[in-house]
């Protein structure tokens, strides 16, 4: 009877891949991949949709989250890289930070657990958000307690937060008005309701644009997996949408185009957004 024994370097190999995948699975930070869909019904019908992948980030793992990674950093110019500088607050204050004390100013009342951002990650030199969404938890680490909505326009390069109450009395699908020119085909004259579950092995944001009559003529949907933060999945993703945040920006101009050229009604930029402290 013959045994065969794995050499000592893929055995090696073998027990590092196992370490990895427990390790990723310990943390809270992941990966999302899937699509997302944007529809529109008035006064033209229009609709887009395509697939993504978002990087999921606790913000307290940033030391640990690409350790060992060359591509992949949260502290120096890489492939893929988170930097602080490209989010809302004072570069030299923790983002966790900054969130905490939006969401106390806003709601008047403090998250003391971990904060978890949802974003596209600066790729190949290219950082871009349409969106990036703060998540605020209370102490346990489970109870979603608020979600700041980081929005971004282009060609302006504006920035406005959007605070949304989460707590388990708050409304299941909040409104908030309208703030914040993005689109120059949606007016100002509008409320956003948002769905917004806290993440879990499935992601799904839900936003409803709303006219002046209650309406709804407008709605965004992203729908996404977990993945564990492992080297093959940083590998797959980083191969599969190398130019993630430059399509994003190239899909804004194009459907821009389209629209124009189904004659949907333009709007101009009204001015320059809140300066309440959460605009830049």
């Amino acid at each position: 009877m013959t045994i065969a024994v794995a050499p000592p370097a893929a055995a090696s190999r073998r027990r590092s891949r196992v370490r990895e995948a427990c390790d990723a699975h310990a943390l809270q930070s992941a990966f999302y991949e899937g699509w997302v869909r944007h529809r529109r019904t008035a006064p033209v019908e229009h609709a887009l949709q395509y697939r993504l992948f978002m990087t999921y980030l606790d913000l307290d793992e940033l030391g640990e989250v690409f350790r060992g990674s060359r591509a992949w950093s949260t502290s120096r110019p890489a492939l893929a890289w988170f930097r602080r500088a490209d989010y809302w607050g004072d570069p030299r204050e923790p983002l966790q930070e900054t969130a905490r004390r939006l969401v106390e100013a806003r709601l008047g009342f403090r998250p003391a657990g971990p904060v978890r951002l949802l974003t596209h990650l600066r790729m190949f030199g290219v950082a871009f958000n349409p969106v990036s969404f703060l998540y605020c938890f209370a102490a346990d680490g489970r109870t979603l307690q608020a979600v700041i909505a980081e929005v971004h326009n282009t060609p302006w390069n504006e920035t406005h937060c959007y605070v949304v109450d989460r707590r388990p009395d708050a409304a299941a699908t909040p409104e908030l008005a309208k703030a914040f020119h993005v689109s120059p085909f949606i007016g100002m004259e509008v409320t956003h309701r948002f769905h917004l579950p806290a993440p879990g092995e499935q992601l799904i944001v839900h936003m409803e644009d709303l006219d002046r009559g209650g309406g709804r003529f407008f709605d965004a949907t992203l729908s996404m997996r977990r993945l564990p933060i492992t080297a093959r999945n940083r590998a797959r993703l980083l191969w599969r949408y190398p130019l993630m945040t430059t399509q994003v920006l190239a899909g804004i101009y194009g459907h821009a185009a389209r629209l124009a050229w189904k004659r949907a009604p333009y709007h101009h930029h009204p001015g320059p957004p809140p300066r309440d402290g959460d605009a830049a």
